[in-house]
């Protein structure tokens, strides 16, 4: 009997661990991208990502990578910002993208400057912000 409660307050503890971190992760998501958008904090940080309201672009039409000079697909267009160096990714249906996008979206929020568009590209941990320049060669 002893055995029967200890298993069933282990798998209880695991289940509180993974929501908890679950959480975390959703909430520092959140904080970052209102960083990110100059957003006041407010309730809505602790609604899920993908219930959130900012504006977001998909990622497959803005950050596919561009015909170069050479004529090979570059990313040479996309500018990193955070961290300071270039990250390709890759779906699983194939299509590469010119930053770090995750798994579960390839929605990601972004904001206009006067000389070049942001995004914010990832999830928490691997986040990447990234410039599109608005006058290209």
């Amino acid at each position: 009997m002893k055995l029967f409660i200890d298993l069933k307050l282990i798998a209880l503890g695991l289940a509180i661990g993974w929501a908890a971190k679950n959480v975390v992760s959703n909430v520092t998501q959140n904080y970052a991208v209102y960083g990110f958008l100059d957003r006041q904090m407010d309730w809505s940080i602790l609604k899920p990502t993908s219930m959130q309201d900012w504006p977001s672009v998909d990622a497959r039409v803005e950050l596919s990578p561009k015909m170069d000079g050479k004529g090979n697909d570059s990313c040479l267009f996309v500018l990193p910002v955070k961290p300071e160096y270039s990250i390709v990714s890759k779906l699983e249906d194939g299509t590469k993208l010119c930053c770090s996008v995750s798994d579960s979206s390839v929605f990601v929020p972004y904001r206009e400057t006067e000389e070049a568009t942001e995004y914010f590209c990832g999830n928490y941990p691997n986040q990447q912000i990234v410039r599109v320049l608005k006058n290209q060669p």
